[in-house]
């Protein structure tokens, strides 16, 4: 994952295909600066550091208002969605219905009661959490 488009002044990230807690915290590392994740600094201005704030507040400050969304479009990261809800500094879990529909062996067919049987699984686990 690259932090062109976060260094450049976006607000988050929307991250499809994310299939295993592994790769959510991947994300979240990706995201946020330490001591939260690993992200490069690389010199950004976007958040006014240097100019407005110091270094160590705008990190602190990003940290808290970066937007981490995880997309929901696989079998197995449905069967994880809880296990996603855990994980710390992700905001949104956002379920991926058509993706979700041909990983399910229904392409194209987000109605299909098994789908829908699905994607209703997903959304209690994410109403009963923080995200």
């Amino acid at each position: 994952m690259s932090g062109q488009d976060l260094d450049a002044g976006a607000h988050g990230v929307q991250v499809p295909w994310v299939n295993s807690v592994a790769e959510v915290l991947d994300v979240v590392t990706a995201t946020k600066y330490q001591p939260l994740g690993d992200r490069g600094l690389a010199g950004s201005r976007q958040g006014g550091w240097g100019l407005t704030e110091p270094l160590a507040a705008f990190t602190t400050r990003a940290n808290r208002e970066t937007l981490v969304v995880i997309h929901i479009e696989t079998a197995a990261a449905a069967a994880a969605a809880e296990q996603y809800t855990a994980v710390g500094d992700v905001d949104v879990l956002f379920i991926g219905p058509t993706d979700l529909s041909h990983s399910l062996g229904h392409p194209g067919n987000p109605a299909h009661p098994e789908v829908r049987e699905v994607m209703e699984q997903v959304a209690d686990v994410v109403a009963a959490s923080e995200k």
